[in-house]
């Protein structure tokens, strides 16, 4: 009995703690909408080809245990970026017709990030990857055809964020590479986005 007892000890010293730290760790959720800005031979190939700045949205929940810095989250977004001048002329050159397309970026990244400071205001960066659903869709004479890919993408990003009252507002910028479809370059961008946090500490 007593070889029992001391046994059932050992296991709850291990187990208490982390049932504690599991049951103080608080999610966090977001929502934010900024610009799209369209970089590097996306925005313009070297014929000039390309897609001017679009807007962007995400959501996000994220995790960050007390008393530790790291934090966990997932973020889900939709951009979108019209063909620039150089590309409309193109492809209403090559359809003989008023032409125009857009580039459409629907995905999600599992991150994994660093926050400095405590209080009021505080500073991360955080890095990640996961799944993008590409679409270019292109509209002549008044009719649209779209085309998709699923593709992997990557960010790094930061940001900094002002706690007030129960909420928190957030100024984050990402560079975002999906890989290359539809035989155009690689899509990257840098989503500037304000917003706004719930939850967590």
């Amino acid at each position: 009995m007593r070889i029992t007892r001391v046994a059932w000890g050992v296991v709850l010293g291990f187990v208490a703690p982390a049932v504690g730290a599991a049951q103080s760790v608080r999610p966090t959720f977001g929502l934010g909408i900024g610009l799209a800005v369209a970089n590097g031979a996306y925005h313009s190939d070297q014929n000039g080809d390309g897609f001017d700045t679009g807007w962007v949205g995400s959501m996000l929940v994220g995790f960050k245990m007390p008393k530790t810095p790291v934090f966990v989250r997932f973020m889900g977004s939709y951009s979108e970026n019209g063909a620039n001048e150089q590309l409309q002329g193109d492809l209403t050159n090559t359809f003989g017709r008023p032409t125009d397309a857009k580039y459409h970026n629907l995905g999600g990244t599992l991150d994994i990030g660093y926050e400095f400071g405590t209080g009021f205001r505080r500073v991360y960066i955080f890095g990640g990857g996961g799944p993008y659903h590409v679409r270019l869709s292109v509209t002549s004479g008044g009719a649209t055809s779209d085309t998709s890919e699923t593709k992997f993408a990557w960010n790094l990003g930061g940001g900094i964020t002002w706690d007030v009252s129960n909420m928190g507002i957030f100024l984050e910028a990402r560079y975002v590479h999906v890989a290359a479809a539809f035989g155009l370059p690689e899509a990257t961008f840098m989503p500037l986005q304000l917003g706004m946090r719930f939850g967590g500490h």
